[in-house]
């Protein structure tokens, strides 16, 4: 069925990418109410509503490969290959239920079930759920017991994070300390900007994806957050309390995926702040001055008439947790 068991719920952490979702991952892991599959991102949602086909597509490509790369011979050789190709057949299993009806869901629910001991929450923590169209959040919202968790970053500061992870992550990426590496970043994001697909980026569309959130769920199962405020104990006492569990350690020192450090020059951050003027508007518009520090001298007049160089990096001053009003 597509119904949680009874006394469990599901949360799902969503964002964009570079956006602290894989740190809050890592923190509740801690947790002895929160149960985790083997996967981070279970992309389940995306796919089923074909937002991101490239997921699925990429494990089946995987799981072929492994498949390919089996010896026929008696031994260990393929030990390796059968256990990650056991890992990817379970997450294609998630995909084999009917397209609609009362069953659509249960294989994905099957898969999250699985060594689970009776923890309160179910996690999936997926950033690219933040694009979903409205009817999906409603789909999820009726599982059951459900929580939102959505992580904001200052918009500038994290397309640069995105633009140096895309950078890092090709073939032949240039040294991080190189001219080569900044004007690779520099290709990417003017590529974009000419392209006209800056401003609407889903993943970095704040405002679309809190509107569309808020007409399928419940104010009260939604919890904001902004990153730049998330790596202190108080932020991650808000969540649990939202949860309802006992407060987990927060390791502000800890650091999962962190990006390179590559300062964004002006013209850039110039051209950045101008693609994304909306969502700083709106986001002051409904948080005032629980915004963070970064953001409001990022968008202030004086900011947007004379870009500053900034470094991009994690930080850990004092925060607060969010929900919307």
């Amino acid at each position: 069925m597509n119904g949680l068991p009874r006394g469990v719920g599901l949360v799902f952490c969503i964002g964009a990418q570079k956006g602290g979702t894989s740190w809050l991952y890592e923190t509740l892991l801690d947790s002895p109410s929160c149960h985790f599959g083997a996967t981070k991102e279970m992309h389940y949602f995306d796919v089923h509503a074909g937002t991101e086909m490239s997921h699925l597509q990429e494990r089946i490509t995987l799981a072929r490969r492994r498949v390919d790369a089996l010896q026929t011979r008696v031994g260990p050789d393929n030990e390796t290959n059968l256990h990650h190709l056991a890992h990817l057949v379970d997450l294609l299993r998630m995909y084999s239920g009917p397209r609609h009806g009362p069953d659509q869901h249960r294989p994905y629910l099957a898969h999250l079930l699985k060594g689970h001991a009776g923890k309160r929450w179910l996690c999936d923590f997926t950033p690219s759920y933040a694009a979903l169209p409205t009817q999906v959040f409603a789909e999820m919202a009726a599982m059951g017991e459900t929580r939102f968790i959505f992580l904001m970053r200052d918009p500038v500061a994290r397309m640069w994070s995105q633009l140096r992870m895309w950078a890092s992550m090709l073939p032949q990426a240039p040294p991080p300390d190189s001219w080569a590496f900044l004007k690779t970043c520099q290709s990417r994001l003017y590529g974009l900007a000419h392209s006209g697909a800056l401003p609407t980026l889903s993943r970095a569309d704040y405002r679309r994806t809190m509107l569309t959130l808020e007409q399928a769920v419940p104010a009260e199962r939604i919890h904001y957050a902004f990153y730049e405020d998330l790596f202190t104990q108080s932020a991650v006492d808000r969540i649990c309390d939202f949860l309802g569990i006992a407060p987990v350690p927060a390791e502000a020192t800890r650091r999962v995926n962190e990006g390179v450090s590559v300062s964004i020059p002006p013209k850039e951050e110039a051209l950045l702040r101008r693609a994304f003027a909306a969502q700083y508007d709106f986001v002051q518009a409904r948080f005032g001055d629980a915004v963070p520090a970064e953001w409001q001298t990022r968008h202030s007049p004086v900011a947007r008439c004379r870009p500053a160089v900034q470094r991009v990096a994690i930080t850990s001053d004092p925060c607060l947790g969010y929900q919307k009003a």
